[in-house]
């Protein structure tokens, strides 16, 4: 599937948070993992991020990428008052 493809040139890029949870586990189990990490956060009401397409993924990289950049008083100006607001 495409969805396969992308994880496999991106090296699982779009399963990070599992790899983070189970740093020893193979990217190969990451998608059978990847709905029970989702319905118990769900169950626990923790926030889960997931960007369901490439392109909005990296358009959600490229952003951070030029938030990075900014000076630490913009960045606080600019992200941080919009995040809290």
């Amino acid at each position: 599937s495409p969805f396969q493809l992308c994880a496999f040139w991106s090296g699982a890029l779009n399963y990070q948070s599992i790899h983070h949870l189970f740093p020893s586990v193979s990217q190969y189990h990451y998608p059978e993992i990847a709905p029970i990490i989702r319905n118990v956060c769900k169950k626990y009401d923790v926030k889960f991020n997931h960007i369901p397409t490439f392109t909005e993924a990296f358009a959600a990289h490229i952003r951070q990428l030029y938030h990075m950049s900014m000076p630490p008083k913009d960045y606080q100006e600019k992200i941080l008052k919009k995040k809290i607001n």
